[in-house]
C-alpha cells in the first residue's frame, strides 16, 4: 500500500518557504477561510442557574485521537447558550491551546459522534469545518502533521504557560486539495494508520509481559530473599507477608537519617519556575525503581532560599506519596549521580538513609515492589491515592542483612538484564513506526507523495 504512493505529476510553489512545493490542482489556505473557530469559555466551576453538562477538557484530548460518548467527561455546568455554541459535532476538531510546555500546544483530537450534553473545555479551541471547505477527517490529519503543528508550536507565546491566541490559531497555513482528494487521504490515512496501530499495540503487550516478568522476579528476590529453602515467618504487614525469618522488620524511619516533603501551597509554584537553578523533583520524575529524567523544571537558586530544606543529593531515596493504579503511591528511586543542585516538590519525599542499615537501591526496589499493595492499604482519598511524610516514614520494610541486600540487587539485574535489552530493542521499534507514521501523515496532506 505504501510502497505503490507515487508523487504527483505536476507540482507548484505553494508561496510559503515551509511548504515549498504542492500539487498543481491543490491551494493553501489560512484556517479562518474554512472553519468555524469557537474558543470555548466553559470551565468546571459550577454556577447558579446553569445547566448540568459533562466537559471535555485538555485531558481528554491528550489522551484520545478519537473523542466519543465512552470518554468519562468532567461534570461541568453551562448556559444555554454555551451549550448551544460549544457542544461537540461529529465531525468537529479540538486542539489544545494552552499548557505548561510548548510542544503540548495544538495538540488535535476528532470528535468522532454528536454528543446532546458534552461541550468543548475552555483549554480547547473548537474547529468546525466550513461546509465544501474542508472535511473534519482531513482536518485532523493536516493539524496531525509537523509542518501544521509547527506553526502552532512557534506561535505560542508565553514563560512559564504557553498559550495561542485566537489570531496565532486563525491565521495557521494549511495546504487543502478538493474534497473528492481529502477524502481519498482521510480513507488512505487512516486505513494505514490502523496497520501501524495494530503492530504498536502487539508491541506494547510484549513490553507489559516483560514488565510483569521483571515485577515477578524482583517481588520474588525482595521479599523472600535468593535462598528458597531458608526458613519463613510472618511479618504481620499486608504487603511483606512471609518473609525469611533471619530478616528484620522495621518501619522506613528506622533506617533513615533526614528526611523532607516538597513545599505545599503558594511557597512553590509553576509560575516560579524557571530555565535553571535548582532542580526540582517531580511525580514524573519517580518511575518504578528507576529515575526518569524527562521532564526537567527548575526554581531559581534565590526563591529556592526561601522555601527551607528540601534538597535531593545523588543518592537520596526518593518516593511518591501520590499516585494512582498505574504508577502507585510509594514507589520509590534513587537520585542519580548526575542530579546536580536538587529539591522535592509537594508528594515527592526524599530519605536520607543511615549507612550500614538499608542499601539505597535495596530500598527502592523493595519498595516499588510493594507499592501497589501497601498504598492500598495506607493510602486515603476516593480517585487517587495519597500518602503523607509521617505514614511514609511508618511503612515496614523487610531488611535483610547488608551483604545479602548487596547480593539480592545484583541477582534481580543480571536476571532482568535481557529483558530490559529487549524492553528497549522494542520500545526504540515502537518509536520508529510512530515515527514513521508522522512521517507518511506529513507528506501525504502536504502532496509530497
Amino acid at each position: 500500500m505504501i510502497a505503490d504512493l507515487r508523487p504527483y505529476p505536476r507540482m507548484k510553489d505553494s508561496g510559503v518557504a515551509w511548504l515549498g512545493q504542492v500539487p498543481e490542482h491543490w491551494g493553501v489556505r489560512r484556517l479562518r477561510t474554512i472553519v468555524d473557530m469557537r474558543v470555548s469559555t466553559v470551565d468546571k466551576l459550577s454556577v447558579a442557574g446553569e445547566v448540568p453538562v459533562r466537559l471535555c477538557n485538555y485531558v481528554d484530548v491528550y489522551k484520545h485521537d478519537l473523542i466519543n460518548n465512552a470518554i468519562a467527561f468532567m461534570e461541568a455546568t453551562a448556559t444555554p447558550a454555551e451549550i448551544e455554541r460549544f457542544r461537540l459535532r461529529a465531525g468537529d476538531v479540538l486542539i489544545t491551546k494552552d499548557s505548561e510546555t510548548w510542544n503540548d500546544i495544538g495538540v488535535p483530537a476528532f470528535v468522532e459522534q454528536t454528543a446532546e450534553d458534552v461541550v468543548c473545555g475552555y483549554h480547547l479551541a473548537l474547529l468546525r469545518s466550513q461546509p465544501r471547505q474542508v472535511l473534519g477527517g482531513y482536518l485532523l490529519r493536516a493539524t496531525q502533521s509537523q509542518p501544521i503543528a509547527q506553526q502552532l508550536h512557534i506561535e505560542a507565546n508565553g514563560v512559564t504557560r504557553y498559550g495561542l491566541t485566537h489570531e496565532a490559531i486563525n491565521s495557521v497555513l494549511l495546504p487543502l486539495p478538493p474534497l473528492s482528494e481529502q477524502t481519498d487521504i482521510v480513507r488512505f490515512l487512516n486505513h494505514a494508520d490502523r496497520r501501524i496501530g495494530r503492530i504498536i499495540r502487539c508491541k506494547q503487550r510484549l513490553v507489559n509481559l516483560l514488565k510483569e516478568e521483571r515485577g515477578a522476579v524482583l517481588y520474588r528476590a525482595v521479599t523472600r530473599g535468593l535462598e528458597p529453602t531458608v526458613p519463613l515467618k510472618s511479618s504481620g504487614v499486608p504487603w511483606l507477608g512471609d518473609v525469611p525469618e533471619h530478616w528484620q522488620i522495621m518501619p522506613l524511619r528506622r533506617a533513615s537519617g533526614p528526611r523532607c516533603d516538597g513545599p505545599f501551597g503558594s511557597s512553590l509554584k509553576s509560575g516560579h519556575y524557571t530555565d535553571h537553578g535548582v532542580r526540582v523533583i517531580r511525580l514524573q520524575n519517580i518511575g518504578h525503581g528507576e529515575f526518569n529524567g524527562a521532564g526537567h523544571a527548575y526554581v531559581g537558586v534565590e526563591h529556592y532560599a526561601t522555601l527551607g530544606d528540601h534538597s535531593v543529593e545523588a543518592g537520596d531515596l526518593l518516593i511518591a506519596g501520590l499516585g494512582d493504579s498505574r504508577r502507585p503511591a510509594g514507589r520509590a528511586c534513587l537520585a542519580p549521580v548526575s542530579i546536580g543542585p536538587a529539591m522535592v516538590k509537594a508528594d515527592c519525599f526524599r530519605f536520607r538513609l543511615l549507612p550500614g542499615v538499608l542499601d539505597p537501591e535495596f530500598a527502592a526496589q523493595h519498595l516499588t515492589a510493594t507499592a501497589a499493595v501497601a498504598s492500598s492499604v495506607m493510602t486515603t482519598g476516593a480517585t487517587r491515592q495519597r500518602i503523607n511524610l509521617q505514614a511514609m516514614a511508618g511503612r515496614s520494610v523487610g531488611v535483610p542483612p547488608m551483604l545479602e541486600q548487596i547480593s539480592i540487587i545484583r541477582h534481580v539485574m543480571d536476571k532482568t538484564a535481557p529483558s530490559v535489552h529487549a524492553t528497549k530493542v522494542i520500545l526504540a521499534a515502537i518509536d520508529a513506526l510512530r515515527e514513521c507514521c508522522q512521517c507518511l501523515i506529513s507528506d501525504v496532506v502536504t502532496g509530497k507523495c
